[in-house]
This record gives structure tokens, sequence and C-alpha cells, in this order.
């Protein structure tokens, strides 16, 4: 008997880890590499580095030109793409975004491979991989925004296609008094809502309001995504997808008071 109980809790480990696994952290980067005449270039060498550690990433185009960089931590990189006969294009401000697959054309221009072209503007990258429709809030965005009381949910209640709740008209709002700890999207109720931190569900089971609540320095980016996602968050009808910062090469502090004074 308790070795089968054994085997059973074994199970039941073994499927929740799969679980969590399967629940997206990470962005995807699908890469083209064109010719000036817009024919795909294969084997081209491709080099992406993360800005904030400076960790590279190696890859090489196929016979349609296409390379995907899978499994990449969000935040800003730099892509280096060069193949024979042409210049070697260099492409900074390449933004990953939590949970999405994003798509970006490189066109190299004829040349010696030791010439280097800067090109500055990747920052904006096509998102047509996926019809996943929502919004995702970096953490410049998270820190610099006014917070009453340093909660990232009161940025969700304002992204498009959600809510605040008010005390009173929900379960979550009723039990505890607060209105900052969920939200309605698309017109659901709170516990149609999956509160995701690096993957883990933290949704209050009983509530249905969020049952983690990161500081605002701790958020690298979250999204609030709203229908036509992924299998992997097919638990729920909306999904508030909260990565949590990883170390960088450089050492930061972060500083913050509360201020409260009614003549102000």
């Amino acid at each position: 008997m308790t070795r089968l109980l054994w085997v059973c809790s074994a199970l039941v480990l073994f499927a929740g880890s799969a679980t969590l696994s399967a629940q997206s952290v990470t962005g995807d980067l699908v890469v083209n590499v064109l010719d000036p005449s817009g024919s795909a270039v294969a084997n081209a060498k491709l080099d992406l580095v993360r800005v904030a550690t400076n960790v590279h990433t190696d890859g090489a185009t196929d016979n349609l030109g296409n390379f995907i960089f899978s499994q990449l931590q969000p935040g800003s990189y730099m892509l280096s793409v060069s193949a024979p006969s042409f210049k070697t294009a260099s492409l900074n401000n390449v933004v990953i975004a939590l949970g999405q697959r994003s798509q970006l054309d490189v066109k190299l221009a004829l040349g010696s491979i030791s010439e280097r072209v800067e090109i500055s503007a990747a920052a904006e990258t096509v998102l047509s991989e996926n019809a996943t429709v929502g919004q995702v809030i970096t953490t410049q965005t998270v820190v610099d925004l006014p917070l009453n009381g340093r909660n990232f949910i009161q940025l969700a209640q304002i992204s498009a296609g959600a809510a605040p709740l008010g005390i009173g008209t929900s379960p979550a709002t009723s039990w505890t008094g607060r209105t900052d700890s969920t939200l309605s999207i698309d017109g659901g109720r709170e516990t149609n809502n999956s509160f995701l931190v690096n993957g883990v569900e933290t949704r209050n089971s009983r509530f249905g309001s969020a049952g983690i609540r990161p500081s605002a320095d701790a958020i690298e980016e979250f999204s609030v995504t709203r229908s036509t996602f992924g299998a992997e968050f097919g638990r729920s009808s909306a999904i508030v997808n909260t990565t949590i910062r990883s170390g960088t090469n450089g050492l930061h502090l972060a500083v913050f008071e509360f201020l409260r004074n009614r003549n102000l």
C-alpha cells in the first residue's frame, strides 16, 4: 500500500511539472534573410546577443532563408547577419516580448562580408506567426507610471478590453475589500482569468484573484492576453502572464518611498 501511494504521488508530481513547463515565459524570433532582389539567402550566419547579459545564440538559415530562435528571455537583443558576397548587417534594439513569436525580415546588401551595415530600426517586429489578441506591458512602463501601492494589477486594469471591479461587485472584491487584486477581461468574471508568474498558476482558487503580486521592480514585463492564445494556456479565457526579471552583467539597486499626503 505504501509503495502504491509513493508511485501515485510521483505520477502527480510529474504531471504537475509537465503542466508548469508548458506555460510560456519566453518569446520566439523568426528571422527571414533576403538578398536585394527579395530571394532567400541560405546558410546565412546569425548571431543573436542579449544586451543585458551578453549571451550569444548562433544559428544559420535554411534553404528558404529562415531560422527560428526559440525560448528567448524577454528583453532587448542585437542581431548580426552575415553571408558570403554580402555586407554584414547589424540590427540593434530587437525586442523579444513575453509569450509572442515575432518575425524579422533582414535584407542584405551586396558587398564584402567585412563591411558592416548598422540598422537601428529593428525595434518593431511583425507579429505574423499567431493570432493572439492582447497587450504586453514592459518593465519601463511598470516602473515609470504612478501606481498606488506599486501594484502592477492596476496597469492590467487599464489595458485594452480590461476593466476594474468595484468592491462588493465580485467574490474577490467582497472578501478582500480591495479592487487591485483582480479585474474583468472582455466582460468575464475574475474566476475566468489565469494569473501566471514565471509560468506558475497563482490564481486564488477560492476568490479568483491574483495570489501573488510581485514588486514593480521585480517584473521584467507582463502581458494581458484576451483570446486566440496557444493550447498551453487552455485552462482559462484570459491570461495575465508575468515574468520576473533575471540577472544582468551589472549591479542595480532599487529604492522607493511611499508619500501619501492628502495636501498633495
